[in-house]
């Protein structure tokens, strides 16, 4: 999974779950769409994470457990950890509002 090129993340994805993730900054904005391509690639919201993660987000193994501990402490996931390896996920998007579809985006 070098190439990036052609990767996307598949949906749906809740706005607000982002807007929460991003606002525990920038790191923790980058792990939180990580995860989504990870649930998107599963098919599930909960999926075991792998050295993928730092592909995807450029960030050292240590800032990524960083962000998923803010993450888990905010609420939007739940952290299954496994020592000397990646943890397992839960993304917690059922108490989010699921509105952001036709909200306009404000650039600017």
């Amino acid at each position: 999974m070098k190439n990036l090129q052609y990767k996307f993340i598949k949906g749906p994805i809740w706005c607000d779950w982002l807007a929460k993730a991003s606002s525990l900054g920038v790191s923790t904005g980058l792990v939180g769409y990580a995860l989504w391509f990870y649930a998107g690639i599963e098919g599930s919201h909960q999926f075991k994470i792998d050295s993928m993660v730092r592909t995807l987000t450029g960030l050292t193994r240590q800032t990524i457990s960083s962000s998923l501990k803010r993450l888990a402490n905010a609420g939007l996931i739940s952290l299954y950890p496994k020592r000397g390896s990646y943890p397992t996920i839960h993304i917690h998007s059922d108490k989010l509002s699921r509105k952001c579809a036709n909200d306009p985006i404000k650039l600017g």
